[in-house]
């Protein structure tokens, strides 16, 4: 039996990228290929296809079955559709073996240096949670601009901010968590139609968020979009307001947040729940502004 000597050898930590996806047939081929190309040596890829009704997996089988990759890559294909929710939980609680996990949508690429920078910021920073910026591309993958573009080159995020309803710039395409931030709460409800915020609210319980300038997703922007206007007056925000009260409250029993974090969470939160509501109604753009903006003096005046 052949042994080789690993002690002199630094192994790299283990990132999990996971590709969740659903009806992508136009787009799963470029995102797959774009995460098969990463150089990465510890690379888990995993594509989890939620009981898609066009021929995503099928060509997911085909890409994966025809080359050749250094990487170990595992493909799931769900019997029932589970929506966001579950299809999350099944990538990165039931399948993810990494130690970083990223989420990357079946319609978004991922460029060839993003992993080494990343986990250079997590070790630097000691961070739970790394957002970067995305290049905008249509079906087509014509470049339409920078999405979510953040003033400065890094920005850090705590708790403390979340409380003081200080800004917090997010960018879920492509972001790279720690897998405490799925192992350490429960799973995230099948009812609750996103991942995103539920993680970044996570991060900040358990540590911080980081934000860097850097352009390393290709963000596909088209009408079936979790994020467009029409399909976000459209989402459940009490579903994701509750999968909030889920985690604070687990974040107290745990001992991870005090019993006076906590009552100011619950303010915070139920302001949330009343924002969503104003910001994607259909009420006036004006009139909106002008709500929010007392709303938030409101809960403010409260501390």
């Amino acid at each position: 039996m052949l042994k080789v000597n690993l002690k002199n050898k630094k192994l790299k930590r283990k990132v999990s990228v996971g590709i969740l996806t659903y009806n992508h047939e136009l787009f799963i081929a470029r995102s797959l290929h774009s995460v098969l190309a990463l150089k990465y040596e510890n690379l888990e890829i995993l594509i989890s296809d939620d009981c898609s009704t066009d021929k995503t997996y099928k060509i997911v089988e085909d890409i994966v079955l025809s080359t050749k990759t250094i990487h170990t890559v595992v493909m799931n294909r769900n019997t029932v559709n589970v929506g966001l929710a579950g299809n999350f939980n099944k990538t990165f609680r039931d399948l993810a073996t990494g130690d970083f996990l990223i989420t990357l949508g079946g319609d978004d690429m991922i460029k060839l240096d993003y992993i080494e920078l990343a986990l250079k910021h997590f070790e630097e920073e000691n961070v739970m949670l790394l957002d970067f910026n995305g290049t905008i591309v249509n079906e087509m993958d014509e470049v339409k601009g920078i999405a979510s573009h953040l003033i400065g080159y890094r920005k850090l995020f705590s708790l403390d901010d979340y409380i003081n309803l200080r800004p917090i710039s997010t960018f879920a395409p492509g972001r790279m968590i720690r897998k405490e931030l799925v192992q350490s709460f429960h799973p995230i409800a099948k009812q609750c139609p996103t991942e995103d915020s539920i993680l970044v609210l996570r991060a900040l319980l358990l540590g911080k968020a980081l934000r860097l300038n850097e352009n390393f997703i290709f963000y596909r922007r088209h009408q079936s979009n979790v994020s467009t206007p029409s399909n976000l007056m459209k989402m459940s925000h009490i579903q994701i307001i509750l999968q909030y009260l889920k985690d604070v409250q687990y974040a107290l029993e745990i001992g991870i947040i005090s019993e006076r974090q906590f009552k100011k969470l619950l303010n915070i939160i139920t302001y949330e729940l009343k924002r969503r509501e104003l910001q994607y109604s259909p009420v006036n753009r004006y009139v909106k502004r002008l709500k929010l903006i007392a709303l938030r003096l409101v809960v403010k005046m409260r501390f």
